[in-house]
C-alpha cells in the first residue's frame, strides 16, 4: 500500500498514476478523484470527445498489452474490443453485436478484467462493457477501422475463398494454420 501511495502525489486530482503515464500520454482520461465503487454504471454517459482518439487509442494498446501479460487466454479474447470512455474510474469497453465471446465477456469475464484493469490504473474499476453494431460506429466510436480490424477482415475474407474451401474439404488432415497478409511495398 505504501508503494502505491508513493507513487502517486498528494492531490487527488492526479488523472494517471505515474507509472501509467510513463507508458503513454493519456490527456487527462481517467480520474482518481471519484469513490472507488460503483452499483456497476457509469455515472457520466458522455462520450470523450474526438480530440482524445489518439489518448483512447494509446490507453487501449497499453492495456491490452498489461492484459496480455496478466492472461494471454484473456487478452485474445479482447483483441476486437475499443475502449470508449476511461473516466470516474470506470471503464466502457465495446465489443462489436456479432462478437463470439460477448455474453462470457459481460457474465464470466468481467470480474476477471476487473481485476486487471484495477492493477493496471493502480485503483479499483467499474467496467462497462457495452454491445456496440455497426450502425452506430461499431466497435470503434465511428471512428476509421483500426488496422488489427482491416487485417481480421482481409483473413476472414481469405478462409471464405472457395478454392482455399476446396483444397481443406477434398484433403483429409489439411488445415489452414495462419494467414499472412501482404501489403504492397513501393520498389525503390
Amino acid at each position: 500500500e505504501k508503494k502505491l501511495q508513493s507513487g502517486l502525489s498528494g492531490n487527488d486530482e492526479k488523472t494517471v498514476p505515474q507509472s501509467i503515464a510513463a507508458q503513454g500520454s493519456f490527456g487527462g482520461m481517467c480520474s482518481a478523484g471519484a469513490a472507488n465503487s460503483f452499483s456497476g454504471e457509469c455515472k457520466d454517459e458522455n462520450h470523450c470527445p474526438p480530440d482524445n482518439a489518439a489518448d483512447l487509442k494509446g490507453l487501449r494498446d497499453n492495456l491490452k498489452k498489461f492484459i496480455k501479460k496478466e492472461s494471454p487466454i484473456l487478452a485474445a479474447k479482447i483483441e476486437s474490443a475499443e475502449i470508449l470512455r476511461c473516466e470516474n474510474n470506470c471503464l466502457t469497453i465495446g465489443f462489436p453485436a456479432n462478437f463470439i465471446f460477448l455474453d462470457e465477456m459481460k457474465n464470466v469475464q468481467k470480474q476477471r478484467l476487473e481485476q486487471i484493469a484495477g492493477k493496471f490504473f493502480q485503483q479499483n474499476m467499474t467496467l462497462v462493457i457495452e454491445t456496440l453494431s455497426a450502425e452506430n460506429g461499431g466497435a470503434n466510436g465511428g471512428r476509421p477501422r483500426s488496422k488489427a480490424g482491416i487485417l481480421n477482415d482481409i483473413k476472414q475474407e481469405a478462409m471464405k475463398q472457395p478454392l482455399l474451401r476446396k483444397i481443406i474439404d477434398e484433403l483429409p488432415d489439411a488445415r489452414v494454420i495462419d494467414v499472412r497478409v501482404q501489403t504492397e511495398k513501393t520498389k525503390s
